[in-house]
């Protein structure tokens, strides 16, 4: 049938055509030699996928979605790591000897809500003993809140 419809395709000077029937088959085939069938049957056709229109678009939107999701997560990345300099900032000038512990365990939360109310804390607690014993107990009680890098 593949090889019927790319024949058809060219037949009728459709070729713009063949990513969108390689996208077809694809959806029907599901055994590894059958898949690694069809990618070299296309292979052999790619100069004119790469020419059609419907290739262009396809890739252009995956493209979109790719660009997307990693400004995205650029954006949260971001975030987290501004929130957690606020917390070693905070730390650094109310708390300097318990620096090193708190770093290291602000760099395990990856919820910023979580990081926000870590500020709020360690800006209004009274002593660094405080201070310790609360950012032991972060993310306890809130376990899918935080991972371990």
């Amino acid at each position: 049938m593949v090889e019927e419809m790319i024949a058809s395709l060219d037949a009728a000077g459709k070729q713009d055509l063949l990513p969108l029937g390689y996208a077809f088959a694809a959806l029907v085939f599901k055994k590894e030699d059958q898949r690694e069938w069809l990618r070299k049957r296309f292979e052999m056709l790619r100069d004119i996928l790469e020419e059609s229109w419907a290739y262009q678009e396809m890739v252009q939107k995956g493209l979109q979605q790719g660009l997307q999701q990693g400004l995205e997560q650029g954006l949260q990345e971001g975030e987290l790591r501004a929130l957690r300099q606020a917390i070693v900032d905070v730390v650094q000038e109310r708390f300097p000897e318990i620096m090193a512990s708190v770093k290291k365990r602000v760099q395990t939360i990856e919820d910023p809500s979580l990081l926000r109310l870590v500020i709020v804390k360690m800006s209004t607690l009274p002593t660094a003993k405080e201070a310790q014993q609360y950012v032991r107990s972060v993310g306890k009680d809130r376990k899918d809140s935080y991972k371990s890098r």
